[in-house]
């Protein structure tokens, strides 16, 4: 199963898989504002602070990288909101 990014205007891309989005989930839990919001809420409207915070945040390594990176690309990129998705809940 996929993670996939959405926005106002649809489907934006994969985004991680299962594992790669735990990881992601488990490392942003330990930061704080829009990062930590992001992965609890599924969605932000925040899309300047959420790319800030992934770009001054701490350093990520691994799967966590490649999603952190995934998920900066896609914020700057998306249109008025960046939803990550699992195409169930």
């Amino acid at each position: 199963m996929n993670y996939c990014a959405y926005d106002a205007n649809g489907y934006l891309g994969n985004l991680a898989s299962t594992g790669g989005w735990a990881a992601f989930v488990k490392w942003a839990g330990r930061q704080k504002g829009p990062v930590r919001t992001f992965v609890k809420e599924g969605f932000t409207e925040d899309l300047a602070g959420l790319a800030k915070a992934l770009t001054l945040g701490p350093l990520a390594l691994g799967d966590v990288e490649v999603v952190r990176m995934g998920v900066l690309t896609f914020a700057g990129r998306a249109d008025e909101v960046l939803v990550v998705w699992d195409g169930l809940g």
